[in-house]
């Protein structure tokens, strides 16, 4: 005798839950500052995801933390050729697109977002020409 619904002869037992912890694999990365030791970080990967192998300089629109619009209008004249850089971007409060466009303008490939709240997420972008795309939390650094 069955002592539940799916404890019986020929019956199926079917579930389902709701995930409230979405899983992310993490990448781990380094940075150096000048002749400083190489810093460890991780990050979410994005797609494109064609990191391997890349050591480019690092550049940012910002080095105010708290800036929160970086890249959200197009980048200045003043800017350089972004195509041998990997882009430093906060998260901040415009669309990835609009800050993506804006720097790719400049001839950005390489994309390093971090993000200003908790957790990661994965960004994946076809609008544009970039090579690689990835996310990190600030406080994980």
């Amino acid at each position: 005798m069955a002592q539940s619904p799916a404890g019986g002869r020929g019956v199926a037992a079917i579930t389902s839950f709701d995930n409230t912890v979405t899983p992310v694999l993490l990448v781990r990365a380094s940075y150096a500052v000048s002749d400083n030791a190489e810093q460890n970080f991780d990050y979410a990967i994005g797609r494109p995801r064609n990191w391997k192998g890349i050591k480019l300089p690092l550049w940012t629109p910002s080095f105010n933390t708290n800036e929160t619009d970086q890249a959200c209008n197009p980048l200045p004249d003043t800017t350089p050729d972004l195509s041998e850089k990997v882009v430093l971007i906060r998260r901040g409060t415009c669309f990835f697109d609009d800050k993506i466009t804006n720097a790719a303008a400049r001839g950005a490939k390489y994309f390093m977002f971090y993000n200003n709240v908790p957790g990661y997420r994965s960004l994946e972008w076809d609008t544009v020409n970039a090579t690689a795309i990835a996310i990190f939390e600030i406080q994980n650094m």
